[in-house]
């Protein structure tokens, strides 16, 4: 074998495990831990939801009940990266995550919460909240 032949035979190796040591550590970090939020009337189950600090989440929300419900948090401290849901009128509320979902739909909320805490999620239909459907999502 020529010694072009034989540089160019350890380039190409030196360049794949570059490539792939790149690839699956990217790949890893980057990833949401996918989480899976049932709602009925009246209430989220898991009613606690704990993630870490930094962690993409991709949260799917499936109501199962008869009626629109919501997910809203007032207080998480996090960075909603995207949102799929039904078309929802929060007027003049403050939020730092919603998504709401139709009955019998689902729907998707990506996220990352930026600080530690427990903070309240509830769902903002009216009578809902004071029915019981609420919910912790806990940041450690």
């Amino acid at each position: 074998m020529s010694q072009i032949a034989m540089r160019l035979l350890m380039l190409m190796l030196i360049l794949m495990f570059a490539l792939a040591a790149c690839g699956g550590s990217a790949s890893n970090s980057t990833a949401p831990k996918t989480v899976t939020l049932t709602m009925t009337e009246f209430q989220f189950q898991p009613a606690e939801i704990t993630v870490n600090v930094g962690q993409p989440i991709k949260l799917v929300m499936n109501n199962n009940g008869t009626v629109l419900h919501d997910f809203v948090s007032e207080d998480a401290q996090v960075e909603v990266r995207e949102e799929h849901g039904a078309d929802h009128d929060m007027a003049e509320r403050h939020t730092t995550m919603h998504t709401a979902v139709e009955a019998g739909q689902q729907s998707t909320l990506e996220f990352k919460a930026t600080q530690p805490g427990t903070y309240t999620v509830y769902c903002t239909i009216a009578g809902h909240k004071e029915a019981g459907m609420v919910g912790k999502l806990i940041v450690k």
